[in-house]
């Protein structure tokens, strides 16, 4: 007989969405399954589409289960709907996204054969270091961290079991936004390895996603504000679990500042008219001013690259001479320490304003280029994102040293300031 899989989903305004969701659990090949539908006081006719779907749901031979809530976020619905599982496993999609036909059956499989696991994911690459690492002790960081290891909960199938074990609900802090590191740091702090699976079972609604951040995220302030409760969530959990040290904080933070990042850059469009404001700018900048201000937000924070870049780092392994070229800018003040902090100290500094007689900068004199002078096995660091000034320095460089701008050197810092986690397999 088959075991019984218990499916949270939290159900908010998603009226759109919700019968292709439903359809798709309907169709799924496991048929013993618990439905817990939480409704999180929906106004759009959401609530009118579960009482559509309960007998369809029953007739096919679901045990289903409808929880009528006030709005309070589906941090709150999630844990409200965990309270009432029964079955032997549990999973938590969103109800806006597609399940597989095979979803339910393809992990539920796995910890049916295999008593020792106790949770599965779904939909990870085949090329996934997580198939060759398998550190336990790691795994907390790596989630922290986002390395390899996403957020959201919808790709795990977990044993009930693992989920008291992991005092999920002992410590799970409510919130409105998110439910993903209260379930997420327990289990990947609990001690037990996932088994991967490479199939994609669950198909995300990136719609979705794209009108949400339109809706919520108007600007660079309320990116930041929402990346800051979800990090207060992240210590609120570890500390909970005692777990919160020095090291997760600042795994934390990498992960933070990446994610900022990533939504500062889908934002730009809407946040420059602010920052022009701000700045007490002409409301009817033209086109370069513009340019120039999204070239000053995407500067704001720098990317977190999940993987190394091989061809800079190789280059930099190799260099003789490692030579930073715009350094006197504001972009070249900003970054020259920030290479210092990751281990890369330049041999040369250069800047078209130095002055030979008395311009010294972090120790070195600052000389105008001299491009002349540049042999094979140098390499440039162009601190600057004035697109003439790089090209005239590239065309002047020509093939006697390798050059990177600040695309190649804001990667190359984010993945060493994650790769100061060494995780061995």
């Amino acid at each position: 007989m088959q075991r019984k899989v218990s499916m949270v989903i939290p159900c908010y305004n998603k009226v759109e969405y919700i019968d292709d969701m439903f359809q798709s659990v309907y169709d799924q090949t496991w048929n013993r399954i618990e439905l817990i539908l939480v409704n999180d006081g929906s106004n759009d006719g959401t609530r009118e589409k579960i009482a559509e779907w309960e007998p369809k749901f029953i007739n096919c031979g679901y045990e289903v289960v409808i929880i009528d809530q006030a709005n309070k976020g589906v941090g709150t619905s999630v844990k409200n709907g965990l309270i009432r599982i029964t079955g032997d496993y549990f999973c938590l999609p969103d109800c806006d996204d597609i399940l597989s036909p095979r979803y339910v059956a393809a992990m539920a499989e796995v910890l049916d054969r295999d008593s020792s696991v106790e949770w599965v994911w779904c939909n990870i690459a085949p090329s996934s270091p997580l198939l060759q690492v398998k550190n336990k002790n790691k795994l907390l960081l790596l989630y922290l961290l986002h390395k390899w290891c996403v957020w959201a909960v919808w790709p795990r199938m977990v044993r009930t079991s693992y989920l008291e074990k992991c005092r999920v609900l002992d410590i799970y802090l409510e919130s409105r936004i998110t439910q993903e590191p209260q379930v997420g740091i327990p289990l990947a702090a609990g001690g037990s390895w996932p088994h991967i699976i490479c199939e994609n079972l669950y198909k995300y609604n990136t719609s979705v996603e794209l009108s949400i951040r339109n809706a919520s995220q108007k600007n660079s302030e309320e990116v930041i504000s929402f990346w800051r409760d979800y990090q207060k969530l992240q210590l609120g959990t570890l500390e909970a679990l005692g777990l919160l040290n020095e090291e997760h904080k600042l795994a934390i933070e990498i992960a933070l500042l990446s994610n900022i990042q990533i939504d500062i850059d889908f934002t730009v469009s809407r946040h420059q008219k602010l920052l022009l404001r701000q700045l007490n700018l002409a409301q009817n900048a033209d086109d370069k001013t513009m340019e120039m201000l999204q070239d000053f937000t995407s500067n704001i924070v720098f990317n977190v690259a999940e993987e190394e870049p091989y061809y800079m780092t190789q280059s930099l392994e190799n260099a003789s001479r490692i030579i930073c070229c715009c350094c006197l800018g504001k972009i070249g003040r900003t970054y020259l320490p920030r290479l210092k902090e990751v281990g890369l100290n330049p041999d040369i500094l250069w800047d078209a304003s130095a002055d030979l007689n008395r311009i010294e900068y972090h120790g070195i004199n600052v000389t105008k280029p001299d491009y002349t002078e540049l042999k094979k096995g140098d390499v440039v660091l162009i601190l600057s994102i004035v697109k003439p000034n790089i090209y005239e320095i590239e065309k002047a460089i020509g093939n006697n040293a390798k050059v990177f701008d600040m695309d190649d050197i804001r990667k190359y810092i984010g993945w060493r300031c994650t790769d100061i986690f060494k995780i061995e397999g």
